[in-house]
């Protein structure tokens, strides 16, 4: 009864009615008065509640399962889960292809982002986050020197993932994880280029401020390190201009 007089509060007015549903039941899930795992009324009961049609609700559950809100199962019913960084990592994305963003306007969001979170890491970095930098900074090593471009490209992403998460800020985390996965996609195009010894002296310059609970030096080693990266974009956009101008004067 309690549900059903939740859901029978919802007031709609006039606009796309899917996505007011969607936006109500959202900030009912903000407001904590029905949380994750939490399983949602039926379609039929739900478009009773809310004096609406059932393709409606089957609209608003659309939107809601595209937001990252809830989980649909195929004859279970409908769930609410636990929105995950993914969910902004792949929405970044998708606004980062879609919008023509250029990789300038990424490494300026990185040197916005990175910098805080080491220094934010090495204030707050637990020990079991120091076991586990420690951890991705020598598989990342070991990645280096397989010399596979996805295996270095996914090291590397594991690696700055585990010092956005051991800054204890979850929504720096969530916006740091999501501009990392732009990163890996160009780091498996460019991984000869950007894994070399430098980039493995900056990578542990960056865990050793941490450890040494430095946030001026993680930050600033943070700094260096997307400048390294920065001039490897520079020097390989450069060459790919010059092949493809030399492919067409041939």
């Amino acid at each position: 009864m309690e549900s059903a007089r939740m859901y029978n509060e919802i007031n709609l007015n006039r606009g796309p009615l899917h996505e007011q549903i969607a936006d109500r039941i959202q900030d009912m899930i903000t407001t904590q008065r029905i949380q994750a795992g939490q399983k949602l009324p039926n379609e039929r009961d739900l478009a009773k509640m809310l004096g609406v049609s059932r393709p409606t609700v089957r609209e608003a559950m659309r939107l809601m399962q595209h937001r990252g809100l809830i989980s649909r199962k195929p004859g279970g019913g409908t769930y609410l889960i636990q929105m995950s960084t993914e969910t902004v990592s792949d929405s970044l994305s998708r606004y980062f292809w879609i919008k023509d963003c250029s990789y300038e306007d990424m490494f300026q969001v990185r040197e916005a982002l990175e910098p805080t979170a080491a220094a934010l890491a090495a204030q707050r970095a637990t020990a079991e986050d120091m076991l586990m930098l420690e951890d991705k900074l020598e598989t990342l090593t070991a990645g280096f020197l397989s010399g596979d471009p996805r295996s270095l490209a996914q090291t590397d992403s594991d690696f700055h993932i585990a010092i956005a998460q051991a800054s204890g800020n979850p929504l720096l985390a969530a916006m740091c994880i999501g501009i990392d996965e732009l990163v890996r996609k160009w780091n498996e195009k460019t991984s000869a280029e950007i894994f070399d010894e430098p980039a493995t002296q900056s990578h542990r310059a960056i865990l050793l401020a941490i450890k040494d609970r430095d946030p001026r030096r993680a930050r600033e080693a943070a700094i260096a390190h997307i400048y390294l990266s920065r001039q490897v974009f520079e020097r390989t956009s450069l060459s790919q201009e010059e092949e493809r101008a030399g492919a067409i004067c041939v």
